[in-house]
C-alpha cells in the first residue's frame, strides 16, 4: 500500500513525508490508493527509509518506464531533475545613514 502511496506522491513532486500524510488525508487519489487508511508521516518516513532505502530509484524509474511504454506519460515530461544548488545570497540594502535621503537626515 505504501509503495503505491509513494510512487504516486514522486509523479506529483511530493517528497516530504508530512506532504504525503496530508494528502493521504486531503486528496481522493491518494486515500484510495492507500486503502482509505491514514498512515502518519513516521510511518511513511519509515517504510521508505527501512524498506525502500536502496530500491526507490530503480523501481521509481520502473515504473516511469511503464507508464511511458502504455502512453500515459510522455517522455518530454519525464526529464531528469537537475541537481539542487544553493540559492544566490540576496544582498540586503543598506539602512544606515547613507541610505536615508538627505532631507531625512537628523
Amino acid at each position: 500500500m505504501l509503495l503505491k502511496v509513494l510512487v504516486y506522491a514522486y509523479l506529483n513532486n511530493i517528497y516530504s513525508s508530512r506532504k504525503i500524510e496530508a494528502a493521504i488525508q486531503e486528496n481522493i487519489h491518494f486515500m484510495w490508493l492507500a486503502g482509505m487508511k491514514r498512515p502518519d508521516h513516521h510511518t511513511v518516513n519509515r517504510f521508505r527509509a527501512q524498506r525502500l532505502k536502496n530500491h526507490i530509484k530503480e523501481v521509481f524509474s520502473q515504473v516511469v518506464l511503464l507508464l511511458m511504454e502504455a502512453g500515459h506519460v510522455i517522455s518530454k515530461q519525464c526529464t531528469p531533475m537537475a541537481p539542487r544548488s544553493r540559492p544566490m545570497p540576496i544582498s540586503t540594502p543598506s539602512f544606515g545613514r547613507r541610505a536615508l535621503p538627505p532631507t531625512r537626515r537628523k
